[in-house]
């Protein structure tokens, strides 16, 4: 088939939108398929107009294209895929009227709706759970895997830096492990406005086991976390983070926070899950991985035992599935 991706971050963004669409690109190519993401088109109307699949990512943010491709094309297949934003009250986003009607719009147009991680499948009306697949992203290891650093016990973080991300709550939980500990978070992300530049400059200042690198090309980003030892999520809200299925892939410790889209693709008896936003907690976590060589293991086995769920060849074949739904 003829595919358009409808994806809301623009060609050369790191965006994890971008990341997404990109990956699709390549997925749908080695299933032998034409594929265009329409940002990239000299006239995106005339891409909609080719297409025989729409695969959109982001319900409010890609309502206009998902519109105008059913207006075009009444009886086409839509594929939408569903983000945080999409899926959990918590985002900011949804709170604008005119953006939830548009989203609700589309997910309304939509023949497939695909989610990220299973436990989204509770956030759908029986209706639109009945139209939806689940697809879990997939990643590669980078071989040969870097050694990681011996002068400080490395924990990263991947998280461009804005609100539903609580980004600096690891700084806040660095300020508070005690004098004997060698963690070091790392963290890069683009600081989206000002004032996150501002106030990440101020939690370099505050603690030197914080260290921000800012927006990191996906190569570099992936070499930093495949040498950490303990992988970190802030995030209140998370459709799929495709961050974390790198880190799976590796078998990272995961320390994360206990909402849906990280209990979705961890487990509800994940022993690295802690409350959103609380900074003492978070910092009991990290120094047991460090101090406490049995809890790192049982967090890294945990991580081995889902890898394999996580491999392109698994991803390759829901999306061949669902494809083939729609031929």
């Amino acid at each position: 088939m003829r595919i358009a991706v409808a994806c809301p971050a623009p060609a050369g963004s790191l965006q994890g939108n971008r990341v997404t669409a990109e990956r699709l690109r390549g997925l749908f190519r080695e299933l032998g398929h034409e594929v265009a993401i329409l940002d990239e088109q000299a006239d995106p109307d005339a891409g909609l107009g080719a297409a025989e699949l729409l695969v959109a990512l982001h319900a409010i943010r890609s309502a206009g294209e998902v519109a105008a491709f059913r207006a075009r094309h009444p009886h086409r297949p839509v594929v939408l895929i569903l983000t945080g934003t999409d899926l959990y009250a918590a985002a900011p986003e949804r709170a604008a009227p005119d953006r939830a009607s548009g989203g609700r719009a589309a997910r309304d147009a939509a023949t497939r709706l695909v989610v990220l991680q299973p436990a989204a499948l509770e956030q759908l009306a029986p209706a639109e759970r009945a139209r939806a697949r689940v697809v879990l992203q997939s990643a590669r290891p980078l071989l040969p895997r870097p050694e990681p650093r011996t002068e400080v016990f490395e924990v990263v973080q991947l998280a461009h830096l804005r609100e539903v991300k609580d980004p600096l709550l690891g700084a806040r939980a660095m300020t508070l492990v005690p004098a004997r500990s060698h963690l070091e978070l790392v963290h890069a992300g683009q600081a989206l406005g000002p004032a996150w530049r501002e106030r990440a400059e101020a939690a370099l200042r505050a603690t030197p086991r914080y260290r921000w690198l800012g927006d990191l090309a996906h190569g570099a980003a992936q070499t930093i976390l495949a040498r950490a030892r303990v992988f970190l999520q802030t995030s209140r809200s998370e459709g799929g983070s495709t961050a974390m299925s790198e880190a799976l892939v590796h078998g990272l410790a995961i320390v994360a926070t206990r909402i849906p889209g990280a209990t979705g693709m961890l487990g509800e008896a994940h022993p690295g899950l802690f409350p959103v936003g609380d900074a003492a907690e978070l910092a009991r976590r990290l120094l047991r991985c460090e101090e406490e060589p049995e809890f790192l293991a049982e967090l890294q086995r945990h991580s081995r035992a889902l890898a394999p769920d996580y491999a392109p060849e698994r991803e390759l074949a829901a999306w061949r599935a669902l494809l083939a739904e729609l031929a």
